[in-house]
């Protein structure tokens, strides 16, 4: 079994199965790059791995920005929202959140061309940067999200859109 360098925790998950999937797959694609650094894996597949990353990450902000825009629609059409959720998923909070996240994807390109990590003293380095990345994006970045899907899901009872996996 391959060694886990980050581990899946509940304070990942906001709310919705599918981002939590997806958060879940890079929580894994990035244990990958973790141990093939760890087990001193030449250049080429580090790339690979990276590349494989990247393109998760893509997918999943598309996802993501998507969604936010979505909810955003349902909370305006909202009677009696708390000003909560509305201020949480306003338009240019939303705009803020899919800006961040081309930040996010810029910061990670960054990572994915540093220097590999080809001494043994340096190992570790490259997988200590991914993890801290996505701690920062699904621990701070995303916790305006996991807070408005709590709320949504509590002012509607709507687990058909939005799963009921809010814990």
């Amino acid at each position: 079994m391959e060694q886990q360098f980050l581990a899946w925790t509940k304070e990942y998950a906001i709310g919705h199965t599918g981002l939590d999937a997806e958060h879940r797959h890079l929580v894994d694609a990035i244990n990958g790059v973790c141990s093939a650094e760890y087990a001193g894996c030449a250049a080429g597949e580090l790339r690979q791995l990276l590349e494989a990353l990247t393109i998760l990450t893509v997918e999943h902000f598309k996802h993501e920005n998507t969604l936010l825009r979505e909810l955003s629609c349902l909370a305006v059409r909202l009677q009696g929202a708390p000003s909560t959720i509305k201020n949480i998923i306003s338009a240019s909070a939303v705009n803020e959140h899919c800006a961040d996240h081309a930040r996010a994807l810029i910061h990670l390109e960054s990572i994915s061309r540093a220097p590999n990590s080809d001494t043994e003293s340096n190992r570790g380095t490259l997988g200590k940067m991914l993890m801290d990345w996505f701690n920062k994006h699904a621990l701070e970045h995303d916790a305006d999200i996991r807070d408005a899907v709590r709320i949504y899901l509590v002012h509607t009872q709507d687990t058909s859109t939005w799963g009921s996996a809010v814990s």
